[in-house]
Order: C-alpha cells, then structure tokens, then sequence
C-alpha cells in the first residue's frame, strides 16, 4: 500500500467493503435484485463494477502492483461467475459476464495510468490532517 496516504486504512476498508458488495449483489438471487438489476443492462453493470474497483485500488497501490490488482479481480469476476453457476438456482456462468468485469479492469488501468490514480492523495487534501 501507498505510504504517502494519511488515510490508507479508510481507503482499503472502503475498497473491501466494495468487493463485499460485488459478491453479494453477484450471488443474491436474481429476483431480490430485480429491481435494481434493470437499472443498467447487465454488461455495463460488470463493466463498471470492475472499473470503480481497479481504479480505486489502483489508487492505494504503487503501479508496479496494478498488474497484481488486475489479475486478482479477473480471477475474482472468473470466480463469481462459478459460485453463480454452481451455488445459485437463480444465476448463471456466463462467460461474457467476465469478459465485462475484464473491460472494466482495462478500462480502470488505463485511465487509472492518465493519473485518476491520484484521486485518493487529492480527496486527502480536502479532509483533515490526521493528528499524532
């Protein structure tokens, strides 16, 4: 992790609590998300789930380790799409449903690479010092 963050462990907390969210919402049963689901159609949901959280990890890591980053969360969307396809009635594996998190992943690190990486080190600037 970055060691210029004064708020690093309230920036990975909040990154894990976006992972948890993609699970559950990946594993609830269809109807209970039905609602929500319509929103947006399905790929772009992946796309953009996947593209929030590569750029936010992105920002609490070095970029030597944004590779490691991008691997991890297309394992973690290959993943998912198993637990659908073996522990749900309601879901399905889909293959395009992981080349949509995969989009997202790119889509993070490039735009992450053009320098949103910075948006944690700039929200910082906003919030108060941390005191000792």
């Amino acid at each position: 992790m970055r060691t210029d963050l004064r708020y690093a462990t309230f920036w990975a907390i909040g990154g894990w609590i976006m992972i948890l969210v993609v699970i559950v919402t990946c594993l609830l049963p269809g109807p209970d998300i039905a609602a929500v689901a319509g929103l947006l159609p399905d790929k772009v949901e992946h796309a953009l789930a996947y593209f929030a959280l590569t750029l936010w990890f992105c920002g609490l890591y070095p970029r030597s380790s944004w590779w490691k980053l991008a691997a991890l969360f297309f394992l973690l969307g290959v993943f998912i799409e198993i637990a659908q396809g073996l522990f749900t009635t309601t879901r399905a594996m889909e293959v395009n449903d992981a080349v949509a998190d995969t989009v997202g992943i790119l889509a993070g690190l490039l735009i992450a690479r053009a320098g949103a990486a910075r948006w944690c080190a700039v929200a910082e600037t906003f919030l108060p010092a941390a005191r000792n």
